[in-house]
Order: structure tokens, then sequence, then C-alpha cells
């Protein structure tokens, strides 16, 4: 579940800053390839990662509880 909040926040902030993947003049002081490849791998990962926290949320098992 904690990694699907982590995914959660990033994807949120990589999400905020998608419009630096179009803009000709970015506000950083990095080059313009570093500031639109890491936005692009936070989206990705975060993404990724969200994937794999629901996968194994629903892949985890179901504990039966037995008369006796």
């Amino acid at each position: 579940a904690l990694v699907g909040v982590a995914s959660f926040e990033l994807v949120t902030w990589a999400w905020q800053r998608r419009t630096g993947l179009t803009r000709v003049i970015l506000p950083t002081d990095l080059p313009f390839w570093v500031d639109r490849i890491v936005s692009g791998a936070a989206l990705t990962a975060g993404l990724a990662g969200a994937i794999y926290a629901v996968v194994s949320l629903m892949r985890r098992p179901v504990p039966v509880s037995t008369p006796g």
C-alpha cells in the first residue's frame, strides 16, 4: 500500500510538470533535456509503481478462518 501512495505522489508531481514537456522555454537552470527526461521518467516510474501496487494487492491471499 505504501508503494501505491508513493507512486500516486510521484505521478501527481509529474502530472503538474507535464507542460514542461512541450514548452519552448522552461523555468529551470538545468539544461532542457535534463528537465524533460526527469519529468518523463518520474511519470513513467510512478505509473509503473501504481500498477505494481494494485497487482500485488490483488494477488495477496485472503486469510480463511477455519472453525475449530
